[in-house]
């Protein structure tokens, strides 16, 4: 019991620890991704990377080159010997007269044995809330997955012009077009989508551009960090900057073009945006899933696309002392002391 308690005690200031090291890592991220919210979308991304990584890579882990890290008392104390007494033929104390005396554990006070058991105590119920919390967050993402997959298996597939391993299709259930999968990737489609060829176009090559770039294996990334972080705003903020980012990486492939698909005009393709969003009527994308952005971002979006300047692509100065600052602080681990 006493064992349990203290493992108890000692993982809930590992948690404790990990948190305000996450909230660091992730304040000093946001500052510099928010610094570039118009430009450089790949080095934002890396940036989120930093901060993911942070919250992947164990807390507890030491290394000697941490900036955490705190030299340990036990080990830097320097080593006093006893004096040597001096030898004598004359008879020495006794034994019992030679040791110290000592209280009997009966006289520790109530109040200080009742306050070292509540905080285990606390140590473990924090503990049981957090596995709640992370079981309840990974059994929707369970529930999610299962619903997609049988969306998938009920859709009429649709010609899309995505190649043979994607599968466009259209589903009477779905309200908005979303990417997923990635094992099988699928391209699903509201069947109001069909009716506009050019809308439909520019929406199928927006998810294609999420199949290419990963997007969905980086959005279960995402959601698993989320479930075990639940507590944690940084966890929280790390989700909807990670799918602003990637939307606009997706809007610059698709206006940009590649040597296999042609590029889409930027006035036409944020009409089709606009008229995907309408149609959707404000719903919003599963966890596990990529789509077209949600309504509110479309404003800023439309500035960045339509903009005549071209996103800058050098690295700032800042960026330069800030990149790897925040790559120190995601790797390195907490100190045991």
């Amino acid at each position: 019991g006493g064992r349990a308690m203290s493992s108890a005690h000692d993982a809930l200031r590992f948690a404790l620890v990990a948190s305000l090291q996450a909230a660091l890592v992730a304040a000093v991220v946001a500052a510099a991704w928010y610094a570039l919210e118009r430009r450089a979308p790949l080095l934002r991304y890396a940036l989120l990377g930093v901060l993911a990584l942070k919250l992947v890579v164990p807390a507890g882990w030491n290394a000697s080159t941490s900036v955490w890290s705190a030299p340990d008392p036990a080990r830097t104390e320097p080593l006093t010997l006893p004096e040597p007494r001096a030898l004598s033929m004359e008879s020495a104390d006794p034994p019992s007269a030679a040791l110290p005396a000592r209280a009997p554990a009966e006289a520790a006070a109530p109040t200080d044995r009742a306050a070292s058991d509540l905080a285990p105590s606390l140590a473990a119920l924090a503990l049981m809330v957090w596995a709640l919390g992370a079981a309840v967050r990974l059994a929707a993402l369970a529930r999610e997955a299962r619903t997609l997959s049988r969306r998938r298996r009920e859709a009429r597939p649709i010609d899309g012009g995505a190649p043979r391993s994607v599968l466009t299709a259209t589903s009477a259930a779905q309200s908005l077009p979303i990417a997923f999968g990635v094992l099988r990737p699928t391209v699903l489609l509201p069947p109001s989508l069909t009716s506009d060829d050019a809308t439909r176009r520019a929406v199928v090559a927006h998810e294609l551009a999420h199949l290419r770039h990963r997007d969905p294996l980086v959005a279960l990334g995402a959601a698993v960090i989320g479930a075990a972080w639940w507590f944690h705003p940084a966890a929280w903020w790390l989700r909807r900057a990670v799918r602003r980012t990637q939307e606009d990486l997706v809007d610059d492939a698709v206006v940009r073009g590649r040597s296999d698909r042609p590029s889409i005009d930027p006035g036409a393709y944020c009409a089709a945006l606009l008229d995907a969003a309408r149609r959707s009527a404000g719903a919003r994308a599963p966890s596990l899933t990529c789509g077209s952005g949600a309504a509110r971002s479309l404003a800023r979006r439309f500035r960045r696309i339509l903009d005549p300047k071209a996103p800058e692509r050098r690295t700032t100065t800042m960026l330069t002392l800030l990149l790897p600052l925040t790559l120190t602080l995601a790797v390195v681990p907490q100190s045991e002391g």
